[in-house]
């Protein structure tokens, strides 16, 4: 389970991938993703992942985004975070993953293609 907290409560948001547990009141976003779903391009074991439960709302010209993260980590690779999403091949994320019995990994990760 993920709770984010989001502090601009004016601006429509939509999902990509919704998933079937989740829940929105006041501030705080909180949702369960389904197993098996990430976001990843071309991995060096050549996974290409673009199935993950993403909530956002659509950004133009320049801004800052704040968010606090609070997760229930219970097996590995569970990660939550913000994405930035131009579309499937062009996004970046940060967050935190859980990778061992008790020990949590800040990852951010790029995927940005221009021309």
């Amino acid at each position: 389970m993920l709770t984010v907290t989001m502090t601009d409560q004016t601006t429509v948001r939509t999902w990509l991938n919704r998933p079937t547990y989740w829940s929105e009141t006041g501030d705080t976003l909180t949702e369960t993703a389904p197993p098996g779903t990430d976001y990843w391009r071309i991995t060096h074991y050549g996974f290409i992942r673009d199935s993950g439960p993403f909530r956002y709302q659509e950004q133009t010209g320049n801004f800052e985004a704040k968010v606090r993260v609070a997760g229930k980590y219970h097996e590995l690779y569970h990660q939550a975070g913000l994405m930035i999403r131009i579309d499937d091949q062009n996004w970046i994320k940060a967050g935190i993953e859980f990778l061992k019995p008790h020990r949590l990994s800040q990852q951010i990760q790029l995927e940005l293609q221009f021309g």
